[in-house]
């Protein structure tokens, strides 16, 4: 029991540490901007917010998690942005940040891949309609947003 206890404290801080490190806020993005012909949504020091188009910087279809939801959920929309959160002080981070929408119950799930693989995941968030997610903060300026949705 005692080593449970020694494991499960690190775990948890490690894990609210995570949580809150997404430096990026969903309601400083201007929703009216959805499906629009940009793709990178950039945060400077100052609090601005610039909205920019750069070719080839997003993967814009929808993935399945699986073959089961490819089935099972229509997507009606969807859209992913990369974040470039520069109001930190300490570099630019790098997150994804999209949305699925399906009548169907459904997760959505923001990534960043580099090289054809995933360099940072983020969690699951679920409803019907469109379900927003952002992936975790990365430094990798030349990774690709991706968003997945599933149903289990």
């Amino acid at each position: 029991m005692k080593k449970f206890k020694r494991l499960v404290l690190p775990l948890s801080l490690i894990g609210m540490l995570l949580l809150g490190s997404t430096s990026v806020f969903a309601n400083q993005i201007d929703k009216s901007l959805l499906n629009s012909n940009y793709n990178v949504i950039k945060f400077d020091k100052d609090g601005n917010v610039t909205y920019s188009y750069e070719p080839g910087a997003t993967y814009d279809t929808p993935t399945p998690d699986n073959e089961r939801a490819r089935g099972r959920i229509t997507v009606q929309a969807s859209d992913v942005w990369k974040l470039v959160d520069d109001s930190n002080g300490h570099g630019p981070e790098y997150s994804a940040y999209g949305y699925v929408k399906a009548p169907e119950w459904h997760y959505s799930k923001a990534e960043m891949w580099y090289q054809g693989s995933q360099y940072v995941g983020g969690g699951k968030f679920w409803g019907t309609g469109e379900v927003y997610a952002q992936s975790y903060p990365c430094y990798g300026p030349n990774a690709i947003p991706r968003i997945f949705y599933g149903d289990n």
